[in-house]
Order: C-alpha cells, then structure tokens, then sequence
C-alpha cells in the first residue's frame, strides 16, 4: 500500500516520555483543527475495555456533527491477538479520511506481529517514539525551562527537584510551573523552597507507599495508605497492581545480583533510570531476600484475589495487614486474611518505624 494513503489518518507514538509526546498531540490537534475548521472531537480506548474491531466500527463510521475526529488508541502493545491485527491492519490499508488513528503505548515497541506490518504502511515521520532523557540531561533541560519562565534554580535545588519529581518531562513542567507561580517572576529557587513546595505538598501514591515498604518502615507506609486513602487514591486492586509490578521488579533486580550484575548495569537492563527509584530498589533488595520476595509475591496475588470477593467495608482493614504482612513478616502467610488485621510480633527483627 502507497504511503501516501496513511500519511495524515495513522500515526504511532510509542515511549515513555510523556511531555513531548503530549506536547506532539496537541500539536497534532491544532493542526487538524485548522485543516478542518474546528477543534476535533477527541475518543479515548484501551483494547482491554474496547476490542480493536469496535474501535474501527467507530473509525468507519461519519459523525454529521464533528469536522473531524481524533482517537486515541493507548496500550496499543496489548494489541496481540490476529483478528485485532487483522482489523487494524485492514483500517489503515484503507483509512477513513474524516478520522485520525493515533496509536500510542509507553512501551518503545508494539507487539512484533504487528509492527513489522504496521512500519511498511505508516511513514516513518508519524512513527515516533518519545526516549526519556537521560540523567546527564535533566538538570540542564530543568534549568533552561526556569530560565524561560524569568526565574533562576540553584544547582542544589535542580537536584532535589530532579530526586523529587517523576522521570518525565511532563511532570517536571507541571511542578516547575507551580514552583513558577508561587515565587513569583525574577525569583531565585533554592532547595529550601523546594523542600517546601514539592516534597512536602507531594501527593501519597502507590510509588510512595513502595519507597516505605521497601525500607520496611512500617509506620511510614501506614501514613502513607491513609493519605491515600483520604485522597481516594486507595483502591486496593490497583494498589496491589501497582505493587506487585514494583516487587516484580525488585525481585529481578536479586536475581541480577545473584548472576553478579553491578547495580548499574542491571538497572540499564530493567529500565529503572531515576536515581530516586534506584535507591528504593537498593534499599528493597537490602531488607528483603530472594525467598522472602517469592512469598511477597504469593501474598499479593493472594490479596488480589480476596479484594474482589470480599466488601468494600473491609477493604481499609484490609490493605493495612497487608502492608503489616510484607513490611514485618516478609510476606510469611498468615492463617487467614479474613482474621482481621495483626498485632505486632514481638519477636519480628523489623522495628515499627
């Protein structure tokens, strides 16, 4: 098929770094709301919610009310299976010109099947994929983004900021430009006031709760779950995703080290490149063994089965003995989940920090 067929209806934005690939599709918006007249209407789908064949019944299909349409395919790497292939592949072959297909995943690949077809029909300039920047390029690009808005950042404070704040530009922007807005134009930032506007008004999330967990403070990550709890934040099945997926990681992380990976290198092969989240890992991998992460791991699949069972009114409880099982016994099972939560054990080599 001709590229020219593809060339403004599909587009492939794969990676991590979330700011310039939002940064990209809003100018993509833009572009296609003066080519058409009006802003697009925009979708949104996840092939695990919408099968890929209903998300193209809804490229073919005209709206009378829309100049035009923007849908945004996230996750596409879970795109696997042949007939979703074959639909998306039969879409783009013959896109619907009143439409614009863009398909996006964090992941730098899609599933193999896929590309390999999917490269020979959209041209390489609306395939892109979006690297996070490397350590040595954060600060100055952190910097340079102050200097833009009129304020200066003390070296001392771009390295907090940079310890602080998620591995992505995205979320670099939005803190500096809260930092921006509470100092004020021709300010200078310096750690103290970073100290203060970033790290101690950041919001609890399951990443937080980690970084408590893997230090086996048990105090901490029980602060933390309330927080989020009083932020809504505390769904117990996706806390216990977002869990597993980091235990996941610090239990490849041992086995790394078992085969006697440098850290550095190890973590180059996990792709964990905040310096931030390097030291949780270290620090996970410090407190926990290799078969006390195998039982972790059992617990949290075992906890994932019982929340969706059980009622909400015992979920709080819940997710606090759960935290009590990994930070104190390791993951050791208990006689019941459905005991309610534990007392401390006095003879656990943890302290109640």
């Amino acid at each position: 098929m001709s590229a020219k067929r593809t060339a403004g209806s599909v587009f492939v934005l794969l990676g991590s770094e979330h700011g310039e690939k939002k940064e990209y599709l809003e100018k993509l918006r833009a572009h296609l709301g003066k080519q058409h007249g009006a802003e697009p209407d925009r979708y949104r789908f996840y092939p695990a919610e919408t099968p890929v064949p209903e998300v193209v019944r809804v490229l073919r299909t005209g709206d009378l009310f829309a100049a035009h349409r923007l849908i945004l395919v996230y996750e596409a790497e879970t795109i696997k299976r042949q007939d979703e292939i074959e639909a998306l592949l039969e879409y783009v072959a013959h896109p619907n010109e009143e439409a614009t297909l863009v398909l996006m995943s964090d992941a730098p690949r899609l599933d193999s099947k896929l590309e390999s077809k999917l490269k020979k029909a959209v041209p390489a300039e609306r395939w892109k994929v979006f690297w996070e920047m490397f350590e040595n390029q954060k600060k100055g690009w952190l910097v340079g983004y102050f200097r833009k808005q009129g304020l200066k950042i003390t070296a001392e404070a771009a390295e907090l900021m940079l310890e602080l704040v998620e591995n992505n530009t995205e979320d670099l922007r939005q803190e500096a430009d809260r930092l921006c807005l509470i100092m004020g134009a021709d300010a200078v930032v310096n750690a103290e006031d970073v100290d203060r506007f970033v790290y101690h008004s950041k919001e609890e999330n399951v990443f937080t709760l980690f970084a408590a967990i893997a230090e086996r403070k048990l105090v901490t990550a029980l602060e933390v779950l309330q927080k989020m709890a009083l932020s809504g934040t505390a769904e117990p099945v996706q806390v216990i995703a977002g869990l597993t997926w980091q235990f996941r990681n610090l239990y490849a992380l041992k086995l790394l080290e078992a085969e006697r990976y440098g850290h550095s290198e190890a973590f180059s092969r996990l792709n964990i490149r905040s310096k931030r989240n390097q030291r949780t890992y270290v620090a996970g991998s410090e407190q926990f063994t290799r078969a006390e992460l195998e039982q972790i791991l059992e617990r949290l699949v075992e906890y994932d089965a019982l929340f969706r069972t059980v009622r909400p009114g015992v979920h709080a409880g819940l997710l606090q003995q759960l935290v009590y099982v990994i930070v104190v016994r390791a993951g050791a099972a208990v006689a019941s989940p459905h005991d309610g939560p534990l007392t401390p054990d006095p003879a656990a080599r943890v302290p109640y920090r």
